[in-house]
């Protein structure tokens, strides 16, 4: 190990500092780097939104699970990470970790009908199989001329500990016919996934 003259010091292998010695006082603002950071110190790993692209309905069967989906395209929509996959009304998670899941739904009754319960729902599977209802919000969308829709969300923190078995979906339920907007124009029924750190 050489001292120089210009304070600098030469000869120490990488690793060769014992253990300790370099604490974060130490460090440059700008010497960690996210590549170099480990578990929720990288912070949000994943974000993204997606939408049902047009209408659906409900109604006496119960609850419907909209299979029309597409991520959020708007020129001006931001995501992180590689993103969600999604297959027939089922997504897959891009990797594993914690979870913030928030489902939205949008929707409209005759005006000449009666007022409506309805409900939007998360379902999640730990084995690419069974669906437990995680997440519920119960809405009343009132039948009257001037204002015959209404809109409500819920949300789920999911526990994803592998991307193989453990996947979500989204239902909607209604008692009696209920439409529920989409468009590809912006966010109606939509969703929203953000990986707040590691399982």
């Amino acid at each position: 190990i050489v001292v120089n003259g210009t304070g600098t010091v030469t000869g120490i292998s990488v690793g060769g500092l014992p253990d300790g010695i370099v604490d974060t006082d130490m460090l440059a603002a700008n010497a960690v780097t996210v590549a170099k950071a480990s578990g929720s110190v990288k912070g949000i790993t994943a974000a993204e939104t997606w939408r049902t692209s047009g209408d659906f309905t409900s109604g006496s069967s119960g609850t419907t699970y909209p299979t029309n989906w597409e991520k959020d395209d708007h020129a001006t929509a931001g995501s992180i990470g590689s993103g969600m996959s999604h297959s027939s009304g089922i997504f897959t998670f891009p990797e594993t970790g914690i979870y913030l899941i928030t489902y939205q739904g949008y929707a409209r009754v005759s005006s000449s009908g009666s007022n409506e319960l309805a409900a939007v729902r998360i379902f999640a599977a730990s084995d690419n199989s069974t669906y437990n209802g995680s997440a519920a919000t119960y809405f009343n969308i009132p039948a009257v001329a001037t204002h015959n829709y209404n809109s409500a969300h819920t949300t789920f923190i999911f526990d994803v500990q592998d991307t193989s078995n453990y996947k979500v979906k989204f239902g909607n339920y209604s008692v009696s016919t209920v439409t529920w907007e989409g468009t590809s124009g912006y966010n109606l029924n939509c969703a929203l996934f953000v990986r707040l750190g590691a399982t």
